[in-house]
Protein backbone atom coordinates (compact mmCIF):
# COMPACT_ATOMS: atom_id res chain seq x y z
CA UNK A 1 0.00 0.00 0.00
CA UNK A 2 1.11 3.52 -0.71
CA UNK A 3 -0.09 6.77 0.85
CA UNK A 4 0.11 10.17 -0.77
CA UNK A 5 -0.55 13.39 1.16
CA UNK A 6 -2.60 16.01 -0.68
CA UNK A 7 -3.90 19.44 0.33
CA UNK A 8 -7.34 17.93 1.05
CA UNK A 9 -6.31 14.65 2.72
CA UNK A 10 -4.69 11.31 1.96
CA UNK A 11 -4.99 9.10 -1.08
CA UNK A 12 -4.41 5.38 -0.52
CA UNK A 13 -3.36 3.04 -3.30
CA UNK A 14 -2.34 -0.55 -3.62
CA UNK A 15 -3.16 -3.95 -4.99
CA UNK A 16 -6.71 -5.35 -4.98
CA UNK A 17 -5.03 -8.70 -4.30
CA UNK A 18 -3.05 -8.29 -1.04
CA UNK A 19 -0.01 -10.50 -0.47
CA UNK A 20 -0.37 -13.54 1.79
CA UNK A 21 1.56 -11.87 4.64
CA UNK A 22 -0.86 -8.90 4.69
CA UNK A 23 -3.86 -11.02 5.79
CA UNK A 24 -4.53 -11.45 9.51
CA UNK A 25 -7.39 -13.00 11.50
CA UNK A 26 -10.46 -10.74 11.73
CA UNK A 27 -11.34 -10.69 15.41
CA UNK A 28 -13.36 -8.48 17.70
CA UNK A 29 -14.85 -8.36 21.19
CA UNK A 30 -18.36 -9.81 21.02
CA UNK A 31 -20.34 -8.58 24.07
CA UNK A 32 -23.29 -10.91 23.35
CA UNK A 33 -20.97 -13.93 23.62
CA UNK A 34 -18.82 -12.51 26.41
CA UNK A 35 -15.61 -13.26 24.52
CA UNK A 36 -13.48 -12.46 21.52
CA UNK A 37 -14.81 -13.88 18.25
CA UNK A 38 -12.89 -14.51 15.03
CA UNK A 39 -14.31 -15.14 11.56
CA UNK A 40 -12.24 -14.94 8.40
CA UNK A 41 -9.30 -12.72 7.58
CA UNK A 42 -8.81 -9.03 6.87
CA UNK A 43 -6.21 -7.03 4.96
CA UNK A 44 -6.39 -3.33 5.88
CA UNK A 45 -5.57 -0.77 3.21
CA UNK A 46 -6.75 2.38 4.99
CA UNK A 47 -5.60 2.19 8.62
CA UNK A 48 -7.24 5.38 9.86
CA UNK A 49 -10.28 7.53 9.32
CA UNK A 50 -11.98 10.68 10.47
CA UNK A 51 -12.85 9.46 13.97
CA UNK A 52 -12.82 6.43 16.22
CA UNK A 53 -11.31 3.31 14.70
CA UNK A 54 -12.72 3.70 11.20
CA UNK A 55 -10.63 1.70 8.72
CA UNK A 56 -11.11 0.08 5.35
CA UNK A 57 -9.89 -3.18 3.91
CA UNK A 58 -10.72 -6.49 2.30
CA UNK A 59 -12.39 -9.33 4.23
CA UNK A 60 -12.35 -12.93 3.08
CA UNK A 61 -13.76 -16.17 4.36
CA UNK A 62 -12.89 -19.68 3.18
CA UNK A 63 -12.80 -23.22 4.51
CA UNK A 64 -9.32 -22.76 6.01
CA UNK A 65 -9.95 -19.28 7.45
CA UNK A 66 -9.76 -18.58 11.18
CA UNK A 67 -13.09 -19.46 12.81
CA UNK A 68 -14.34 -21.51 9.84
CA UNK A 69 -14.32 -24.80 11.72
CA UNK A 70 -16.57 -23.46 14.51
CA UNK A 71 -19.54 -22.40 12.41
CA UNK A 72 -22.21 -23.68 14.84
CA UNK A 73 -23.97 -20.86 16.69
CA UNK A 74 -25.86 -21.32 19.95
Amino acid sequence: MTTQETTTGRVYGGSADPAKHEWEPFEWEEPALGRTDVQGEIAVFRPDGTSGNLLAGFWRYHAGAPGASGMSRK
